[in-house]
């Protein structure tokens, strides 16, 4: 029997087949590119051994250089000083090597300057609550001097120098309203200070720039919706000038070497470029996509070159009188090729022959270019910025440490400390890392109209499991906890008032059909919704036997948990954590918490309290050494770590390490090495064998 089909239903099935075609082909080539969404870059290992320079008692090796807050090159070209969160390294010019860390205590540098002899540097220091110069000799790396400022107190926000290094400009966090001006002679003084105060109560931060001989200050304030430009007389506190009409939000300024011209670059997505004298202005960039710039002059006045959010370098000719279509054209010709930065570019500096460009980005890379051809001349990886999370990667012998909001994942080699690679997500944004290292929560927007939650697999790089059951969307700001053998985890929503915290067993994860065919993650639907909290959650940590949680948040409730029953054990009230100290022993028995710098050891079968003691500073981690006999805190400011007696909680001794917060600590799986990781950027193993008999209670 011959089934007879007309010509109409067979272009309707015919349309339908290939619309159906048509659909799994899109499907593929989307999921294709949500699965592809990030870069690796690898990075050829480095045989200079900088990792084990200027190292704290203990310490066996430093993982990361620090965040990079200020390039300079020294006067003769042959070098460039790169001031990080921990000190000042010196790169070699033409090969990118690293030379030296300078010595002296490790402290976060904000800016640095050469002065008039080349062989000295003075930097100015960014963490403390006093304004303090520092000097080095460049050529021994031995710091000379420091001289203090401890009139008024309170940190510098930001600051710049002039070309001799014998004026500096800064404005301190305590009042965005004023402009300290300090005037130093040599390395050991005498120094003076004035202030301008602007007329204009500035409803944002203030950006200010010196002009290389000191004689102008530029700073920006807002009024409404103008952000004007002012520019003083540094000498005498007058009020020369003020550049009104823009729009958007000032991200830089700079002067050109013979401070006439003003360069400005804003959220608007355009530079400017001001006559200091005449007021006269003119637009010599305007990009489409980023929205702010790091501005730098070539020595000889006649280059700009500018780096935005998306890690993008160009170099600008400031007197390019092109016109139309022609300018238009002129602005891309001088994007540098290769460009490589995968995140926002935060310093620049050109040789003092204009020949070099060296710009640093937030992607913790430092790049050379030959600004006359515009390649690539080398890279020098491992500037990360504040980690957020960390796991060893015990197979392939790395250490993988998170970054957020810069969206990173890096790898380090673990015998030598130098960066493997860098993977970088776009539409992508890493939540927390599983302690094995192999598995990331990644958030996921869809047409910027929902959010997804997934786990990635970290060596495949892969989307394995999609998480179902939650209700957070683009206004949410989830917090993810791993289990320790990474079969189970919770989330709280920092922004949900009522403070439940969500479970999921990740073994119960399973694939559809449709799910099979699209070659789409398997799904885990969410296992227990746990309420007791009555504000955000903030910290949780699953006990090592994986049958107990423990959270703290706003309410200032403790509470454990019963992670397969969803039953609640006990609750503590009137106890807040600081930071992320909540940690179980490594026999699930004792549940340790710090609030600000009170330690407490509670029993978590009964809820009883069993000691407390009072640390030196304010507590941000804590961690049970592997036998546990040591219980390890890391401070919220001071970068210190201390150990105790677990049992009766007796300081033992304390370790100077890092220069800021102390973000995570752990062991690897030897059993043999403590590993601290900081907001400063980098991460130090220590000999535990060593430190741990290490007694200087006194």
């Amino acid at each position: 029997m011959k089934i007879r089909i007309s010509r109409r239903t067979f272009v309707i099935l015919l349309i339908l087949f290939i619309f159906t075609l048509a659909f799994l082909a899109l499907s593929l080539f989307v999921g294709f590119l949500f699965n592809r969404d990030s870069k690796e870059l690898t990075f050829p290992s480095s045989n200079v051994e900088y990792t084990k320079w200027q190292l704290p008692e203990g310490a066996i090796t430093r993982f990361g250089k620090g965040t990079i807050n200020d390039i300079k090159f020294s006067p003769d070209g042959t070098q460039f000083a790169v001031v990080t969160t921990i000190g000042v390294w010196l790169y070699d010019a033409k090969t990118g090597k690293e030379v030296s860390l300078l010595k002296g205590d490790r402290q976060n540098i904000l800016h640095i300057t050469y002065l008039s002899d080349g062989n000295t540097l003075r930097g100015v220091n960014h963490n403390y609550s006093y304004v303090k110069f520092m000097h080095w000799n460049t050529t021994t790396g031995k710091q000379l001097s420091s001289i203090q400022d401890t009139e008024n107190g309170k940190r510098l926000y930001t600051s710049d120098f002039s070309e001799n290094g014998m004026r500096l400009a800064g404005i301190k966090v305590s009042n965005f309203n004023e402009v300290d001006l300090w005037t130093i002679g040599n390395t050991t003084g005498p120094m003076t200070k004035s202030s301008i105060r602007m007329e204009s109560e500035s409803e944002i931060e203030p950006i200010i720039a010196l002009s290389p001989d000191g004689r102008y200050l530029a700073t920006t304030i807002s009024e409404g919706d103008n952000n004007p430009i002012q520019v003083w007389n540094a000498d005498t506190g007058e009020l020369l000038n003020t550049f009104a009409g823009n729009n958007s939000t000032i991200e830089d300024l700079t002067f050109s070497p013979d401070g006439t011209i003003l360069a400005s670059g804003d959220t608007d997505e355009t530079i400017m470029l001001w006559d200091i004298k005449s007021n006269i202005s003119s637009v010599i960039y305007k990009g489409t996509y980023s929205s702010s710039f790091t501005l730098t002059f070539s020595p000889d006045g006649e280059l700009l070159a500018s780096g935005d959010d998306d890690g993008n370098v160009r170099i600008l000719k400031v007197n390019e009188n092109n016109n139309g279509l022609r300018r238009l054209m002129s602005q891309n010709m001088f994007k540098l090729k290769h460009s490589g930065h995968k995140d926002k570019v935060t310093s620049m500096a050109f040789s003092p022959d204009g020949n070099i460009l060296i710009s640093g980005s937030e992607d913790g890379t430092i790049r050379g270019w030959d600004a006359t051809s515009r390649n690539q001349l080398f890279v020098s990886p491992g500037h990360s910025v504040e980690i957020r999370g960390l796991g060893e990667l015990k197979a392939e012998n790395n250490l993988i440490s998170m970054h957020w909001p810069e969206r990173q994942l890096l790898r380090w080699d673990i015998n030598t400390g130098h960066q493997v690679s860098g993977t970088y997500f776009f539409i992508k944004s890493p939540k927390a890392l599983s302690p094995d290292g192999t598995t990331l929560v990644i958030e996921e927007w869809f047409l910027f109209m929902s959010v997804e939650f997934k786990l990635w697999n970290i060596p495949n790089r892969r989307k394995t499991i999609s998480l179902k059951g939650h209700n957070y969307n683009l206004s949410s700001s989830p917090d993810f906890v791993f289990s320790l053998d990474g079969k189970m985890l919770a989330s709280s929503d920092f922004r949900d008032r009522n403070g439940d915290i969500l479970m999921w067993n990740l073994d119960n994860a399973k694939r559809s059909f449709l799910q099979t065919i699209f070659f789409r993650p398997k799904s885990a639907n969410l296992t227990h919704t746990l309420s007791g909290h009555t504000d955000e959650v903030d910290t949780m940590v699953f006990s090592p036997n994986g049958k107990m949680l423990a959270s703290s948040g706003y309410d200032e409730r403790l509470c454990l948990w019963n992670v397969q029953t969803a039953e609640n054990i006990f609750t503590q009230e009137d106890h807040s954590v600081s930071g992320d100290a909540l940690i179980f022993s490594p026999d699930s028995k004792v549940l340790a918490s710090a609030s600000y710098t009170r330690i407490v050891l509670w029993d978590t079968t009964t809820g009883l309290q069993i000691k407390k003691t009072k640390a030196q500073d304010v507590v941000n981690t804590l961690q049970y050494s592997p036998d546990n006999k040591v219980l390890l805190s890391g401070s919220y400011k001071k970068g210190r770590i201390q150990l105790f007696d677990a049992q009766f909680l007796q300081h033992i001794s304390t370790h100077q390490g890092h220069t800021g917060k102390v973000i995570k600590l752990m062991f690897l799986s030897d059993g043999k090495t403590l590993v601290s990781a900081s907001e400063d950027g980098t991460m130090l193993l220590w000999d535990w064998d060593k430190i741990s008999q290490v007694n200087n209670s006194q």
